[in-house]
């Protein structure tokens, strides 16, 4: 088997395991706020939360094989200097920021349309 064929299904496999975690995190969390009315817990943890730290660790993902994978091409040269590395870790934060808040914003404007 070839080295990115076994990488990318270890990728793969990571991103399901963490998908499966948040996902079975959400379900305890909205069943134990049931049995506990009085609890804070599912203020606390919401879906939207769980999708930009989902879409944050894709973004990991993609920068570090990006550098593994590809040195020799442009980005793969840039993101192996420390300056590139940094950059790009910040553009992922930003643009991780800019779709939670645009996240947040729709869920708010849907409930709003709807009465809640």
């Amino acid at each position: 088997m070839h080295p990115i064929v076994a990488l990318v299904i270890l990728l793969g496999v990571i991103v399901g395991v963490i998908a499966t975690l948040l996902i079975l995190g959400l379900w305890l969390a909205r069943r134990f706020s049931r049995k506990a009315p009085n609890s804070r817990l599912s203020e606390k943890v919401k879906g939207t939360d769980a999708a930009s730290l989902g879409l944050m660790v894709i973004a990991l993902m993609a920068i570090t094989a990006t550098r593994q994978l590809a040195p020799e091409t442009p980005l793969g040269a840039l993101l192996n200097t420390p300056v590139g590395f940094v950059v790009a870790l910040v553009c992922a934060w930003i643009a991780t920021t800019i779709v939670h808040v645009a996240i947040v914003i729709l869920v708010r404007l849907a409930q709003k349309r709807r009465g809640a």
